[in-house]
């Protein structure tokens, strides 16, 4: 088991860091995908998107439209097989290949499940992670590792996280990824904290950088204090990993059920900043997003260094409704992603946006 995460108070005590840059998330949309559902989350990936809600004490899905990216997902529904009570799900692209995605949810008795999906198998793999937890959120970057993080309690208290690794073989014909082989744990000792949602992108083989944001104690409804942590996830021989997390960021912006996407990619140059969208409930049913920034010097090489900051004036008012989560599909010009959110606080109609970051 990994060592815990105990943060030092003098970052504890310190102010969110601002940085200021020209990046602007511009929206389209909404539209409109489904009449009803509850917790909506996405991924996108070489245009294709993969939808996932809970509707009727099961889980539905959006599977990639043939001809995207409008709409980036058949607007018709589909049943996900085994998923009675299936709650909170999340889903992330799997690998390089577009058409594979990698699904979490918790069960009835909330223990945690992955599932995978191809457009030649559909969903398959479905597979208990071993552990217990709620509100789960899963990220994948380069086809060889998933990230979860979730909250071990039902509410405010300690996140974990697993680092899970792929492993490959033939099923239905097509190699891919058939599972997860291991879950390594990490756990991060806030014990005030809930609602986590994390992105990694991969910049070598072995290195990445990731972001987890957070609701945290205090507030009312829509106007909790949001933390956030980045830093560099390397992994490491026999299956182990590092994390050194640069920036720990306790009071950024306030919110609720933040959602976060690394939604640029690394072109393989050695000094690059790479734009983060971040999105979260806000007062009275708006939802609000912010830019962060990473940057990153030797990037390409096997010891990195890399800061992040929020772009200071970046808060948009972007629409309204509520538990919104997003994904990016990452281009050379810009991160090109899908925001999606439910009409009412408990559910409702469900909504798509696209939006770039440049």
């Amino acid at each position: 088991m990994k060592s815990a995460l105990v943060i030092p108070v003098s970052l504890l005590l310190q102010t969110a860091a601002w940085s200021a840059h020209a990046y602007n998330a511009n929206w389209q949309g909404p539209h409109k995908f489904d009449q009803g559902g509850t917790g909506p989350s996405v991924a996108v990936a070489g245009g294709y998107g993969m939808e996932l809600h809970m509707g009727g004490g099961e889980l539905w899905d959006h599977s990639p439209n043939a001809n995207p990216p409008n709409p980036p997902f058949n607007l018709g529904s589909s049943l996900v097989p085994n998923s009675v009570n299936g709650a909170n799900p999340d889903v992330a692209t799997a690998s390089d290949d577009p058409t594979t995605f990698i699904a979490e949810y918790a069960d009835s008795s909330n223990y945690l499940h992955y599932a995978l999906w191809t457009s030649q198998n559909g969903w398959y793999s479905q597979t208990g992670i071993g552990q217990q937890g709620f509100f789960p959120s899963i990220a994948s970057a380069d086809g060889t590792i998933a990230v979860e993080v979730h909250q071990g309690q039902l509410g405010i208290g300690s996140l974990w996280m697993n680092v899970g690794y792929a492993s490959f073989g033939y099923t239905g014909g097509t190699y891919g990824w058939t599972g997860i082989s291991t879950w390594v744990p990490y756990e991060f000792v806030t014990a005030n904290a809930m609602l986590p949602s994390v992105s990694i992108l991969n910049l070598t083989n072995s290195t990445y950088l990731i972001i987890v944001v957070m609701q945290t104690a205090g507030g009312a409804n829509g106007t909790q204090p949001l933390e956030s942590i980045a830093g560099l996830l390397t992994l490491q021989s026999g299956g182990n990993y590092a994390l050194s997390w640069t920036s720990i960021l306790p009071h950024f912006t306030t919110g609720s059920r933040p959602a976060v996407a690394i939604c640029d990619f690394y072109q393989g140059v050695s000094n690059q900043t790479i734009p983060v969208l971040q999105v979260n409930e806000g007062p009275n049913g708006n939802l609000w997003s912010h830019i962060g920034l990473f940057t990153v010097v030797n990037g390409s090489s096997s010891n990195p260094t890399v800061s992040f900051s929020w772009v200071q004036g970046s808060d948009d008012n972007y629409d309204t409704g509520f538990t919104p989560k997003l994904g990016c599909e990452n281009f050379t010009t810009g991160g090109y992603g899908v925001e999606v959110h439910q009409s009412g606080a408990d559910n409702g109609d469900l909504f798509y946006r696209e939006f770039n970051l440049q």
